[in-house]
C-alpha cells in the first residue's frame, strides 16, 4: 500500500489547514501517479500539456472545422457533427465564386436534414445603390454576381442567450474590393449541427476559391 505524506515547507511560519467540506457522504480524492503541482483557484496559473474536453470547458475555445474548396457543385457542405454547445459560426469565404448569377446563401441543418424555409435575410452590394435583395431559403450572400465574381467575405451568425434564434452579419468584399457586401439575417432553429453553402435553386455551380467554419 503507498502512503501520504504530508511535509511542511522548509521557510516560513505560517500554517496550512486541510478543511473537510460539510458533507454526509465519503469521498475520495485521488491524487495523480505524477510529480506535479495541483492548480488552486487563488491564482492564475499557466498550465502545459494538458487537453481541455468536456462541454463546460470546450464552449470558449475557438475551433475550425477544416478548410473545404467551393470548386464544384451546386451546394458546398463545410462542416457536418457540430457540438450541440456551440454559440456562434464565423463562416470565412476566400476567392468564393461561381459560374453563373445565383445568389449564393448558407443554410443551416442537422446531418440528415437541411433547413431550407424559415430565414429573414438580406444582403446587398454597396455600389447597387437600391434596397437589398431579400432571403427566405438562407442568409444570403450579396445582392448579385456574375459569373466570376469573387467573394472574399465573412458572415457571423450566433446564437441569442436563451433562445432558438440565431442573428448573422456578413461583411465582405466583391472581386478586388470594387464593390462592398454586407447584410444580415435570422432564424430560429433549435438544432444546428451542420452548415453549407448552395446556389439559390441549383441553379449555377460552385468554380473557384476555399471556405471554412469556425465556431465556439
Amino acid at each position: 500500500m503507498s502512503s501520504v505524506v504530508v511535509k511542511g515547507g522548509a521557510e516560513g511560519g505560517g500554517v496550512v489547514t486541510i478543511t473537510a467540506p460539510s458533507s454526509s457522504l465519503t469521498r475520495t480524492l485521488t491524487l495523480p501517479d505524477a510529480t506535479t503541482e495541483l492548480l488552486g483557484l487563488s491564482a492564475g496559473q499557466t498550465l502545459t500539456n494538458k487537453t481541455f474536453s468536456g462541454v463546460g470547458r470546450a464552449t470558449s475555445l475557438l475551433t475550425s472545422a477544416g478548410e473545404v474548396a467551393t470548386t464544384s457543385g451546386t451546394s458546398v457542405v463545410l462542416a457536418t457533427g457540430l457540438p450541440s454547445w456551440v454559440k456562434s459560426f464565423s463562416i470565412v469565404m476566400s476567392g468564393m465564386s461561381t459560374n453563373g448569377t445565383s445568389p449564393i446563401n448558407i443554410q443551416f441543418g442537422t446531418d440528415s436534414n437541411w433547413v431550407t424555409t424559415g430565414y429573414v435575410s438580406g444582403s446587398d452590394n454597396y455600389t447597387s445603390g437600391i434596397a437589398p435583395a431579400t432571403s427566405t431559403i438562407g442568409f444570403r450572400i450579396g445582392r448579385s454576381t456574375g459569373a466570376g465574381n469573387t467573394i472574399n467575405a465573412i458572415y457571423t451568425i450566433a446564437l441569442m442567450g436563451g433562445t432558438n434564434n440565431w442573428v448573422g452579419q456578413l461583411n465582405g468584399i466583391l472581386d478586388t474590393g470594387t464593390s462592398l457586401l454586407f447584410g444580415g439575417g435570422t432564424i430560429d432553429l433549435a438544432d444546428v449541427t451542420a452548415i453549407r453553402l448552395t446556389t439559390a435553386g441549383g441553379a449555377n455551380l460552385f468554380d473557384a476559391g476555399s471556405a471554412v467554419v469556425w465556431y465556439e
